[in-house]
């Protein structure tokens, strides 16, 4: 089954194992983490409990931002978004998510720092002992507000009073998905979230005895900036670990020869675009662009088969191929000549 979630010109093609089971269609959806605008972590099918994937999430590194003053004594934001993170996952239905206390108590037995958690082979000991399949590490890169005069340092003191038209709250977190059984990275991505505010309105006058991720906290300009960061992250992790690849039209690919040598001709299409050893591809010439004599649009490209050739070897972008029938009069194949599955 294929689930298409579209909006704001995003469109992805979910297909799932568990899609059978799957309950109600998914809301709409926006851009990845990369972008500002993002959807909501519920935007998600709700998959049965017994069928989610266990995943648990790392404390996520601060050292990139310079504590501010107005920070509570509370507040340690690394680990404050991870919690947020953990909260959003939940929410997403996709995933069964290990408990800060269990995840803490593996983290003493195994005597890690935060210097190891980014580290893929220490995220997979942990997932191992967690029986997880996949870990989430990271870290913090961004926490702060802004105004068009500059950065502010301490937010108490754009509260109290100092002068501007509009504060704007900056978020951004790097986070990586790390696979378990490969220790492989199934998946980067920064989470960036932005909050504009006209300056009288942007919220409490004493942020930091607001307790970090808190109900008051997700108020806040800041609050809504992390939670904007956080669901374009959630949308990435579920699609990486759920998604397979999108299947294409064989008959809709399209590629050209990048380079020809005496023995084989290598060609821009590999395994991305479902070729394998052994395919057939027919190599052809564009001979006339055929355009609309009113409009000039473009209608047809006639093109002249030159020759079938067999991939005998394959990369993720490219392939490389020999000859195995030529098609009419022998021509040289030259680079930039059209390449198409031939059956």
């Amino acid at each position: 089954m294929k689930l298409v979630m579209a909006a704001l010109g995003w469109v992805v093609v979910w297909t799932l194992a568990v899609a059978p089971a799957l309950g109600a269609g998914a809301q709409g959806a926006a851009p990845a983490a990369a972008a500002v605008r993002n959807p909501p972590a519920t935007s998600f099918p709700a998959i049965p409990e017994a069928q989610r994937k266990r995943i648990a999430v790392m404390p996520f590194d601060d050292r990139q931002v310079a504590r501010a003053s107005w920070w509570g004594p509370d507040w340690h934001v690394g680990p404050g978004v991870s919690d947020m993170l953990v909260s959003s996952l939940v929410k997403s239905n996709a995933f069964r998510v290990v408990e800060r206390e269990q995840l803490d108590k593996v983290i003493a037995e195994q005597q890690l720092g935060k210097a190891g958690v980014v580290d893929p082979a220490t995220a997979v000991r942990v997932g191992k002992v967690l029986g997880v399949q996949y870990i989430i590490t990271g870290g913090v890169t961004e926490f702060g507000l802004e105004t068009r005069g500059g950065s502010i340092g301490s937010l108490g003191r754009v509260l109290g009073g100092i002068a501007a038209k509009q504060t704007q709250a900056k978020v951004a977190f790097d986070c990586r998905l790390v696979d378990t059984t490969t220790a492989e990275i199934a998946g980067a991505w920064t989470g960036r979230g932005e909050e504009k505010r006209a300056s009288a309105a942007v919220g409490f006058s004493k942020v930091g005895s607001v307790a970090f991720g808190s109900a008051d906290f997700e108020k806040t300009i800041l609050g809504q900036a992390t939670r904007k960061a956080l669901e374009g992250a959630v949308k990435q992790i579920v699609n990486a670990a759920y998604l397979a690849p999108i299947p294409c039209e064989r008959s809709a690919v399209r590629g050209l020869v990048a380079y020809v040598d005496a023995s084989e001709i290598t060609i821009n299409l590999g395994r991305a675009a479902g070729v394998k050893v052994g395919d057939r591809l027919q190599i052809s010439r564009k001979v006339q662009e055929v355009k609309d004599p009113e409009t000039g649009e473009l209608l047809r490209v006639i093109t002249q088969p030159l020759c079938v050739v067999r991939v005998t070897e394959v990369e993720e972008r490219w392939c490389s191929a020999k000859v195995l029938e030529i098609e009419g009069e022998a021509v040289k194949v030259e680079q930039g000549d059209i390449v198409r599955f031939a059956d």
